[in-house]
């Protein structure tokens, strides 16, 4: 009996180098003690590209699209907290989005409709999720700003999980330096 699954829950994301990761985790626990469920360091990123939930069929014709990909590596400096209120999601941002991520996110978008794949329509917002489940505003600690360099972005699953989401990279790319 096949039990694999034949459609995948997919986007595309930036991925931190172990550095970001421990600056994200530092703000992170800034912001305790407040309600909400902390992300784990291993699932930090920014999403590029939301998928949903497609066939995984796909996912050969997605990668090979990326692999004709020409893109800058770029870098993000991440200085700005928020909120969500609807979503319950507690973030942290770069206060100006760069030109090369917003061409990588448009390039993206081209790739996934070229493969017939529907898109949120929403303007994009580069953001890395630190807890999730936050019902009310927080106060916002200093928040010391660092640098992320984009040197790679990745197509990763995502799978729900009693305890959260497990993110597994299925494939990447690297950008032009």
């Amino acid at each position: 009996m096949n039990t694999t699954r034949k459609s995948a829950r997919l986007f595309f994301a930036l991925l931190p180098d172990r550095a970001t990761q421990a600056s994200l985790e530092y703000h992170a626990n800034q912001f305790s003690p407040i309600t909400g469920r902390k992300v784990s360091p291993d699932n930090f990123h920014i999403t590029l590209l939301f998928l949903g939930n497609i066939d995984r069929q796909f996912i050969e014709p997605l990668c090979l699209a990326c692999d004709s990909l020409d893109m800058p590596a770029f870098s993000l400096e991440i200085d700005t907290p928020g909120w969500w209120k609807k979503a319950g999601i507690l973030w942290l941002a770069p206060s100006e989005t760069p030109a090369p991520l917003r061409e990588l996110h448009a390039a993206l978008v081209n790739i996934a409709a070229r493969s017939h794949l529907v898109t949120e329509k929403r303007d994009y917002v580069a953001h890395i999720t630190l807890l999730r489940k936050v019902v009310s505003a927080p106060e916002y600690p200093v928040i010391k700003p660092f640098t992320w360099q984009a040197d790679a972005f990745s197509l990763m699953e995502s799978v729900t999980l009693p305890d959260g989401p497990r993110y597994t990279e299925l494939a990447s790319w690297n950008l032009h330096t």
